[in-house]
Order: C-alpha cells, then structure tokens, then sequence
C-alpha cells in the first residue's frame, strides 16, 4: 500500500547525487542551457513587450488593403493609417507584422547596463524558416554571436562573456579552450537550444500577442518620422509600464519602432528589413568546436 511503500528509489537517487563525480558532471548539464541561453530569451521577451500596444487579434475594421503584403515598409504612397482610429491601426499593423516571413530587429536596453548578465544591445535578423543571426552586446564588454540554419546552430561568446557567466576557473577554462572559436552543434543539444530558440520567429509573435494581453486604451499621436518614413504612434500602458508603437504611414503598415518604460525597463527596438532573405553565412569548419568537446571540457573542470 502507499502507505507503507518505502522511499528507497528517491533516497538512492538523493545518495548518487551527493557523489563528487555526479555533482561535477549535473551541473555541468545545468550549466549549459543556462549558459547559452542566459539573457538571450530576454531580448525577445523585450522586444514582444514593447510591441504590447499592438492588439492580439487584429479588429475586422482594420483588414488589410490593396497594399501587396510583401511589400516595404516604405514603398509605395499613403496607406491610409492617418485617417484611422487607433484601433484600426493597431489591427492593421498586427496583422502585418503577423503575416510577414521575415524582419531585422535592433534592440536596445538602457535598463540592462547595471546587470553584465543581460544584453543591452541586440541585433537579429531571423525569418519563419528558423534562420537567423544575432549579436549581442552586454555592458561589460561581453559579446555574443549567433548563426542558425535549419537545425545547425554556431555560438560565438567573447572571453569576457564567458568569464562573466562562469566565473573562476571554469570561465577562463572555457574562454581559453575556445579562444574566439564558434561552438557548433544542432538544435538537439541541450547547451545551444536556448540559443537557438532566439531564431524562432513564430515564437516571437506569439510573445508580441501574449504581451498584448490587457493592455489599456490605445492613444494616437501625431505623424513623426522613423528613420526618414512617416510613422503614426501609438501610445498605451499597462500596470506602470507605457509603451509606444511606430506604425509605417506608408506602404504597408509594418511597425518601424516600439519603446517600453517603466520603473525597471528602458527599451528601445527598431524594425525593419520585413520579408527580406535572412543572409546566414556559417562559419568554416576549422574554426569551429564541437560542442560535445566544450561539455567535456566543462563536465571535467
């Protein structure tokens, strides 16, 4: 009966954990997920929060026009947007962004200069397919770039980037080891499948969506330009947060820019670049590492 079950299994399991070897070899497993994808979800989680001003589901009054979807933000004349409330434009512009097959996303995050562990600067550019590249930029001088295709993915972290997430020995061991190589390996492997989920572009938009969830009445401001195109903002907040989205006046309603502040945020993203091919050049093979041979390395101290 349960009741008189022992609880051997979990003790034995408690025993084998307590040994040196096991413990050295865990959490090296714990340490690679945590350390390829430390920070980096965090500049998606960001940019879907500044995009909160944009609806989860766009409002049948905001159907998109003659506007062809594939094309540039900024092609073509007026779209129209300036004559709509901003609900419709907010429908409009969520719709568009849904809808689009690629985009290049350049995130910045003033909120993050006290902490070395987050990114302040992102740059990526990633499509449906799962391509992508990305570079990151962190306070302390860290750097990290990414490079996915198809189901291969390649890392690159800085020395300082890896003395940061794993201080001491380890850090150095790893920068060493390393020494400004890619580690290379597939979507499969626990120590790059944080990373890698950077690149999914569908998980992105469904974050812009879950972000979008509750926030309040939307408020349109007047036409401003965004990097030389006429932009029509939209301002809305949330829980002591404010954010701002900059829809495209022209072409098709693609939001060129979005901010978020608050007590403990201070985003700025820009987007551009949508349904353009995603250029993912991989890097050679003799300069890179595999990433079985950097766990080793690790798991061994």
């Amino acid at each position: 009966m349960a009741s008189t079950s022992p609880r051997k299994p979990r003790s034995e399991r408690t025993d084998r954990r307590s040994l040196p070897e096991y413990r050295r070899a865990g959490s090296a497993r714990r340490r690679g997920p945590r350390l390829a994808g430390y920070g980096l979800l965090t500049t998606v989680s960001c940019a879907a929060v500044a995009l909160a001003a944009l609806p989860a589901t766009p409002s049948s009054a905001g159907a998109e026009p003659r506007t062809p979807h594939a094309a540039p933000a900024t092609s073509g004349g007026s779209n129209g947007i300036e004559k709509q409330s901003a609900q419709q434009i907010a429908g409009r512009s969520s719709k568009a962004l849904q809808g689009a097959s690629s985009l290049h996303a350049h995130l910045n995050d003033k909120s993050a200069r006290s902490d070395p562990r987050r990114p302040s600067s992102t740059d990526l550019r990633l499509d449906r397919k799962g391509d992508c590249t990305a570079g990151l930029g962190y306070s302390n001088g860290g750097q990290v770039s990414l490079v996915k295709r198809g189901n291969q993915v390649w890392l690159r972290p800085n020395d300082t980037f890896w003395k940061t997430q794993l201080p001491g020995k380890t850090g150095r061991s790893a920068a060493s080891f390393l020494h400004g190589r890619w580690v290379h390996g597939t979507t499969s492997s626990n120590f790059l499948q944080s990373a890698a989920r950077l690149c999914d572009l569908n998980g992105f938009r469904k974050q812009v969506q879950t972000a979008a969830m509750g926030v309040g009445a939307l408020h349109k401001g007047r036409a401003t330009l965004v990097a030389g195109t006429r932009t029509v903002p939209l301002s809305g907040s949330r829980s002591g947060r404010s954010s701002t989205v900059f829809v495209s006046a022209v072409g098709t309603p693609f939001p060129l820019r979005a901010t978020v502040h608050s007590s403990q945020a201070n985003v700025d993203v820009t987007l551009s670049d949508y349904n353009k091919p995603v250029q993912t050049k991989t890097p050679p093979s003799s300069d890179s590492v595999d990433v079985a041979k950097l766990e080793s390395r690790l798991s061994s101290g």
